[in-house]
């Protein structure tokens, strides 16, 4: 199997964004372009904070219900791309100073937090964002692993598409840190069966 085209991949997943977007510009009534790409991104990432009211008109219905069921796959490909780019950055200097897998998911755990804090910091005026860092730790968090409660969500452009971006960034990253624990409670939770000794 080759590899990934990283610009292959942000080719496709930038399409698919465009064209749900624009779709949605034509078909529900009142929403703007940012809106549009915020909320393809929430649909494609699984996020759903629930802050832009769900679409309305039944075109729009049908273009999202699509996108929700064809383009996961997109999604998870431009996920996987952002993946490979975080081996080669954090991944790579993780492993640099001696650090296995589970040390890089642990490196690229906190990058994740350090960003969605720094993020939060930059966008200050966002008002509906968290403004100190223990909510800008529990914003990255839950935001990163798509449960997205709604109760910090970004309000202006800015924000919104910045917002995407962090998303699709680090949703791997925080996967990876999900299996982490995952294998880790498997570990505990496994009962090895005792063998039947032959007669």
């Amino acid at each position: 199997m080759g590899t990934i085209s990283t610009v292959r991949v942000t080719l496709l997943a930038a399409g698919v964004v465009v064209c749900g977007a624009a779709a949605l510009v034509l078909l529900e009534p009142g929403i703007t372009l940012i809106d549009a790409i915020y909320l393809t991104v929430a649909t494609l990432t699984t996020v759903g904070y629930g802050d832009i009211s769900h679409p309305t008109s039944t075109g729009a219905r049908v273009v999202m219900a699509l996108m929700a069921l064809l383009c996961g796959g997109v999604f998870m490909t431009a996920v996987e791309a952002c993946h490979e780019v975080r081996s080669k950055l954090d991944g790579a200097a993780a492993r640099a100073i001696g650090l296995g897998d589970t040390g890089v998911i642990v490196v690229q755990t906190i990058v994740n937090v350090v960003v969605g804090v720094q993020l939060c910091s930059y966008l200050s005026n966002d008002a509906a964002l968290p403004s100190n860092t223990l909510d800008a730790v529990y914003w990255a968090i839950i935001s990163g692993t798509s449960v997205g409660y709604g109760d910090h969500v970004p309000t202006t452009d800015n924000g919104k598409l910045a917002v995407c971006g962090y998303l699709v960034y680090t949703m791997q990253s925080w996967a990876n840190a999900m299996g982490l624990a995952k294998s880790l409670l498997l570990t505990v939770c496994t009962v090895q069966e005792a063998k039947a000794k032959p007669l």
